[in-house]
């Protein structure tokens, strides 16, 4: 089934909210420099799942700042968290936070990312939160998992006919495919993350947005099949 994806910004005073939308789901983004609306964002995903039973799923993506280092991309510092739970997505722009003193993360944000009842999956995960972590030791984001093996487990468990090769190296909308027959429409792969001198300043246009909140709401859709 092939699903269309767009974006369009939320009505009213604020710049930085859009509605994302994926087929017949609606997500509503929250982008933000600010360490207040990610601690209020995630005090609302606590607040909405209070009453859930076992692990709650978020779906993480982790984005490079590219214009930083010159002996390859994996040397570049993160610089952009993207979390996502059903139909609520935040994209935390928080810069090369060892570059400043002055730097402050939200102690919700962090005990949000330490929680052992929650389970953090996406794509080479567990890879990129390790670089996070060196990058940024106050992103320490304790219980990740790797949905690649997850899948490839739950589809030959189902019928192993379902399992088209090794899905080892596959993305997320090859995961996607082969889990849930989906395909999407209108999802570019642009530059992701924009570099410029100035660690603070990190503009990301609508495609990016998209694509952002895109693979974290994948990566959220794929972990809450594979691990109910």
């Amino acid at each position: 089934m092939a699903m269309a994806v767009s974006i369009r910004p939320c009505p009213g005073p604020s710049e930085m909210e859009y509605t994302v939308q994926i087929g017949d789901r609606q997500i509503f983004t929250t982008v933000t420099e600010s360490d207040i609306d990610a601690q209020m964002w995630v005090r609302e995903v606590r607040k909405l799942h209070r009453k859930h039973r076992g692990r709650l799923v978020v779906g993480l993506r982790l984005y490079r700042h590219l214009n930083y280092a010159k002996r390859g991309l994996d040397d570049n510092p993160f610089s952009i968290i993207v979390l996502c739970v059903g139909a609520s997505c935040l994209i935390y722009k928080f810069g090369f936070c060892m570059a400043y003193d002055r730097f402050h993360i939200h102690k919700v944000l962090i005990d949000f990312l330490r929680d052992p009842k929650i389970a953090f999956v996406g794509v080479d995960i567990v890879r990129d939160s390790k670089k996070l972590k060196k990058d940024c030791p106050v992103f320490c984001v304790d219980n990740v998992m790797e949905l690649q093996p997850i899948v490839e487990k739950k589809l030959l468990k189902v019928d192993k006919k379902m399992l088209k090769g090794d899905l080892k190296g596959c993305g997320l909308e090859e995961l996607a495919s082969a889990l849930l027959g989906l395909r999407f429409l209108d999802v570019p792969k642009p530059q992701l993350m924009v570099g410029s001198s100035q660690w603070d300043y990190l503009d990301m246009d609508e495609n990016q947005l998209k694509r952002a909140c895109f693979e974290a709401f994948l990566a959220f859709e794929i972990g809450s099949k594979v691990l109910d």
